[in-house]
């Protein structure tokens, strides 16, 4: 079995986790945050923003690892591969789908208008 070491970032959040990242070929930071992404041709925000998340920071990764090549954008993508290491935030950013209204306060109206 072959292990790899966690490299931390700057947005490392101690224990706080990041579950439902999708996308992932491997965990590089212990909150699991910080992911070797498949995101074939999206940027790192475009990759959080589908668990809801912002991204903190991007990088190229070596060889499909967790070791950092070179530091990278997180709005952009990068063009001739189809992973990025993406760092996302601990918290949800609440954009990442639609909300759903709290029915408690609706009322029901019946009308003898309608045909």
């Amino acid at each position: 079995i072959k292990q790899h070491a966690v490299v931390s970032a700057p947005g490392d959040f101690g224990g706080i986790a990041c579950p439902g990242m999708l996308d992932v070929k491997q965990t590089c930071s212990p909150n699991g945050c910080k992911v070797l992404a498949t995101t074939s041709g999206r940027s790192c925000a475009e990759y959080c923003r589908q668990s809801s998340r912002e991204c903190v920071a991007a990088w190229e990764e070596v060889s499909d690892n967790c070791d950092v090549k070179f530091d990278w954008r997180c709005d952009e993508p990068l063009a001739g591969t189809s992973d990025l290491l993406c760092e996302c935030s601990a918290a949800a950013s609440g954009g990442g789908g639609p909300a759903i209204a709290d029915p408690s306060g609706l009322r029901l109206v019946w009308s003898d208008e309608f045909d």
